[in-house]
């Protein structure tokens, strides 16, 4: 029979310098790095924010202003109304086909390439009238 010397009172002082990971709760080593059990970053005592790092760290996630973007107008409308007509003729084209030949195939491009279109030609509108866009808010 093996006999053990007691060690009651040191794992009661190691439980005690067990550090908690933050993000599964689940105690670690002191003078662990990561969790043995999620892998997560622990908090050690060497992990410090001096004021400087806090400083370059605010500076990095500074927004900059925003700045105005001059626009082409002309040309984004002429884009705009290409892309409808491009759009809207092949949805024309492929409802024909779906129309003579049937097949879902061609009625969902149709649909897909029809609301493509009109999507362009409201985008025209929009930029015609000087209305809000997605690009323009």
């Amino acid at each position: 029979m093996i006999h053990r010397k007691d060690k009651g009172s040191d794992r009661i002082r190691e439980s005690l310098a067990e550090v908690e990971c933050p993000a599964c709760a689940c105690p670690n080593k002191p003078e662990a790095v990561r969790c043995m059990y999620c892998r997560g970053i622990l908090p050690t005592a060497t992990m410090r924010f001096d004021e400087r790092y806090l400083a370059k760290f605010r500076e990095f996630f500074r927004k900059a202003p925003a700045v105005p973007k001059k626009r082409n107008l002309i040309l984004e409308l002429a884009l705009s109304g290409a892309l409808s007509i491009a759009f809207l003729s092949a949805g024309g084209l492929f409802l024909v086909k779906a129309l003579k030949h049937g097949g879902s195939m061609f009625w969902m491009v149709a649909a897909i390439l029809t609301l493509y279109g009109g999507a362009a030609l409201r985008n025209g509108y929009r930029i015609l009238f000087n209305k809000k866009t997605a690009q323009n808010p």
